[in-house]
């Protein structure tokens, strides 16, 4: 039963149906039309009749083509259970399913930021000529190329002064730090002692800056690994917690071949909303109401009192019990 939990519902492409009165021409002879009337050829190499019109069989062929092209992506689940898989190949299987939906679910991420970030440059009308030269100044200062970072910037300065028609004001590198230009403009320190000590405590920022930076992306990715630990528990609990149960009604429960084959088919619609920890409820509800109404059924309408002995019903009588954990989730597929 955990099969219908774990395994997505797929869909199979029906074949298109060939065009009313088109008879597919043997292989390698020359195409017909609905008259039966040998057809001619165009340029793009299809059958076409005197007057150039498609051929039927060409017709249905190219709508084909067509309606291919217009299927919606994802319309097929690769990662469904093939049936007919040995113990192992199904373990196999769910491993390649699993990754593959790991590898979807960060692919989808990555598009998403680029997605953003896409957006972030067509708003402010990012050329990659300026986009180059900002990610050359932000490296020049992650390598500590300070000097050729200001020279960059100072390029860009002289440009938008022209730009904007007036002079760019006067620098202070100590205008930050009013104690040190005041100990500069009282003859206490040199201004060249005074701007090395400036560094000293700018450097100082940024490392503690950097520091604090790495420590909260270490926070978020531990929260994010812890989020995705419990999720993963949850959900191990919740398809234990079915399995558990399904193997105890397989082993006391004469019905259960008869309920299971009711169960299964909407096991995973039911479930797909609800949360790993409310699975086991949902399923035990479902199948007691499939048992009451069983119960009626073999009573003519009202339930059986509570003394009366079980029986199977219908097809299923004399199944043989599961054996093991693997024949209750697997047999009879």
């Amino acid at each position: 039963m955990l099969e219908a939990i774990e395994r997505g519902l797929g869909q199979s492409a029906a074949a298109p149906a060939p065009a009313p009165g088109a008879s597919p021409a043997p292989a390698g002879a020359q195409p017909r039309d609905e008259l039966g009337r040998f057809t001619h050829k165009n340029a793009q190499g299809q059958a076409v009749d005197e007057q150039g019109n498609l051929a039927p069989d060409q017709a249905a062929a190219l709508a084909a083509q067509e309606a291919a092209k217009q299927k919606p992506p994802g319309a097929e689940d690769l990662t469904q259970m093939p049936e007919g898989l040995g113990q192992k190949a199904q373990e196999r299987f769910q491993k390649l399913a699993n990754t593959n939906r790991d590898l979807t679910a960060k692919v989808e991420q990555y598009e998403q930021s680029v997605n953003a970030m896409r957006e972030i440059w067509t708003e402010n009308q990012v050329q990659p000529e300026q986009f180059q030269m900002a990610m050359g100044v932000i490296g020049a200062m992650n390598r500590g190329d300070y000097v050729g970072a200001m020279q960059a910037l100072q390029e860009q300065l002289q440009q938008l002064s022209v730009l904007a028609g007036q002079a760019p004001g006067q620098i202070d590198p100590l205008a930050e730090f009013p104690d040190l230009r005041q100990k500069v403009n009282n003859f206490l320190i040199a201004e060249e002692d005074a701007l090395q000590m400036a560094r000293a405590r700018r450097m100082e920022q940024m490392g503690q800056q950097r520091m604090q930076a790495q420590q909260q992306q270490q926070q978020r990715q531990h929260e994010q690994d812890q989020q995705a630990q419990r999720q993963q528990q949850e959900l191990h609990t919740a398809l234990k917690a079915v399995d558990d149960f399904t193997k105890e009604m397989a082993r006391a429960d004469l019905d259960y071949p008869h309920i299971e084959a009711q169960l299964e088919p909407v096991l995973k619609d039911m479930l797909q909303s609800v949360p790993p920890a409310q699975w086991l409820q949902v399923v035990k509800t479902q199948y007691q109401l499939i048992k009451r109404v069983a119960t009626q059924s073999r009573g003519g309408g009202s339930a059986a009192p509570a003394a009366q002995p079980l029986r199977p019903t219908g097809t299923v009588a004399g199944a043989a019990k599961p054996g093991n954990m693997f024949d209750a989730m697997w047999a009879n597929r």
